[in-house]
């Protein structure tokens, strides 16, 4: 319950759009997205018509300018987690707890809208920082597994029946009967901080605004749903940089934006092959040809199988091990398991070491660890801020690196875990168009960026090479290869070195299956962003 209160709380607190209601009786309509325009159908507001409404940028529709002395109404929307409607006033009274004192429910009760559904009425008398009294109303409904919440504040004294009204004027409509506002977006050139990145318009870089401005209307209106940024750097600049709302699978909601890190999910495993491409570069580890079996003499035990001798490095960077795998199974198995190695060196073999791919985060954990235990006294942390973050100019990040199992091993999380900013995301994708070099400075060298992203096995139409995606795309009669850091739910770093490009995703698309994800980010790529690149300057790879 705890968790549940404090997800509620993270989803309170972030409003969605506010406008600022007069005790006038004229009405319009007007049809909105809600916050979640990713994830909840359009819904329909009627407010006085004298309210000045401007339209906003992402993710807010629109908004008034505020009158002084006017009250206050606010849309936003909760998860439902199962609890009933008249709980959610529990939840009212302590987020207006983190901005105001002495709040206290002086009226809770249930009723129903005028098609049926039920509602909660709950006002909240309380006092703001500045010592005004203040009164908040506010009306919960569930719809299709969402509390909406319309909110409306007035600091004279009990909310009246007329503000109310407007409360009770919000329309839910169910599936996709209401209709979506259209949403136009007007492109613009990223700001200029002080982060190292330069920006420009597209058309400087020879792009044309049109098809990403488009994909960016299509993710603001629901088409794309759970989008949580897009970023394109075209020439070593930024040119477009967009933020949405969304759903962070650890911090509930979040509105994101630049000053907001985002996880990386298993974008996490090509930072983990960056470092270990690091470790040979400085021979801490020989070569990608060394035995699994040599890193691992306390476990020689499981070498006795004739398939497991012949694992390579090299095999478990392409996840080509050849181990009977479940990656589900192992995430939920290994908590329970004293030996995190132990239980990823018992799996049986299924396949001839690299002659199949199969995705395997405990080969990835296998990466961390060979590292850690090859560049000591470093800590694995310190490896990879001294080595690789640092050099990079990635200040600020966060990455819970490493556990200790039941067994008292020491296991570095190269599978998942690292949080960064999406402009820091791009550093990594530029370190591998200029072929392990940044800002001048040799990082990793252009032996393993040509190796790491070469095709070592094949996994139906996509190539993998050590622990990177291998894709291509078409712009007209021109084909391009691509190097891909793919993470769960939709985080990508898309590396596209004959475009001279790197574009970045950060998604909330957990709960949609993971083939229906990697196309979906695959063809918005395509579709948008290389074929807004024109034709003139591409040089045709070869084949």
């Amino acid at each position: 319950m705890r968790r549940t209160k404090t997800l509620l709380l993270s989803l309170f607190l972030p409003l969605v759009f506010s406008v600022l209601c007069t005790e006038a009786i004229a009405l319009t309509r007007y049809s909105l997205p809600g916050k979640f325009v990713n994830v909840f159908p359009a819904f329909s507001v009627t407010y006085p018509k004298e309210w000045n409404r401007t339209t906003l940028p992402s993710p807010f529709v629109f908004e008034a300018a505020k009158p002084e002395g006017f009250p206050l109404m606010r849309i936003f929307s909760l998860p439902d987690m199962g609890m009933a409607l008249n709980d959610f006033s529990k939840i009212y009274v302590s987020a207006i707890s983190e901005f105001g004192k002495e709040a206290k429910i002086i009226s809770d009760k249930g009723a129903k809208l005028k098609d049926g559904s039920l509602i909660q009425e709950t006002e909240i008398e309380w006092v703001d920082h500045s010592g005004t009294r203040i009164n908040t109303f506010f009306l919960t409904a569930r719809k299709e597994g969402i509390a909406i919440t319309v909110g409306i504040s007035d600091n004279k004294g009990k909310v009246s029946k007329a503000l109310k009204s407007i409360a009770y004027s919000l329309d839910f409509p169910s599936g996709q009967e209401g209709k979506k506002a259209p949403v136009t977006y007007q492109y613009k050139v990223p700001v200029q901080t002080n982060d190292g990145w330069p920006t420009a318009h597209m058309a400087e870089v020879n792009m044309d605004e049109k098809k990403p401005s488009r994909l960016i209307e299509k993710i603001l209106d629901g088409t794309y749903k759970d989008v949580h940024s897009v970023l394109i750097f075209k020439n070593g600049k930024l040119v477009l940089e967009e933020y949405f709302p969304g759903f962070d699978i650890e911090k509930g909601s979040v509105d994101y934006g630049r000053e907001k890190m985002h996880v990386m999910m298993s974008v996490t495993k090509s930072f983990g092959s960056t470092l270990m491409g690091i470790a040979i570069d400085k021979g801490l580890v020989k070569e990608v040809d060394e035995y699994l079996s040599s890193f691992f003499p306390n476990y020689a035990r499981y070498f006795n199988d004739i398939n497991k001798k012949k694992i390579k490095l090299r095999h478990v960077l392409s996840m080509s091990a050849g181990f009977d795998w479940v990656d589900l199974e192992f995430y939920g198995a290994v908590i329970d398991t004293e030996s995190c190695l132990d239980y990823i060196f018992s799996k049986s073999m299924a396949h001839e070491p690299g002659s199949t791919f199969n995705y395997n985060s405990g080969l990835s954990i296998l990466v961390g660890k060979i590292i850690l235990d090859n560049s000591r006294p470093l800590k694995f942390e310190e490896f990879a801020d001294q080595y690789l973050f640092r050099p990079l100019g990635i200040k600020k990040y966060e990455w819970d690196s490493s556990y200790v199992d039941r067994s008292g091993e020491v296991i570095p999380r190269t599978d998942v875990g690292l949080n960064l900013y999406p402009r820091d995301m791009a550093r990594l994708g530029y370190l591998y168009i200029n072929k392990g070099k940044w800002n001048g400075q040799q990082i990793v060298s252009p032996q393993w960026i040509e190796e790491a992203t070469r095709e070592q096995v094949k996994y139906h139409t996509v190539g993998y090479g050590y622990q990177w995606w291998l894709y291509q795309y078409r712009v007209n009669d021109f084909i391009v290869k691509a190097h891909v850091a793919d993470g769960y739910g939709g985080q990508r770093i898309i590396v596209i070195p004959d475009l001279d490009m790197v574009i970045v995703f950060t998604a909330g698309m957990y709960s949609n299956g993971v083939s229906h994800v990697v196309n979906l980010m695959y063809s918005m790529a395509g579709e948008y962003i290389v074929a807004a690149v024109k034709a003139k300057g591409v040089a045709k790879p070869d084949q």
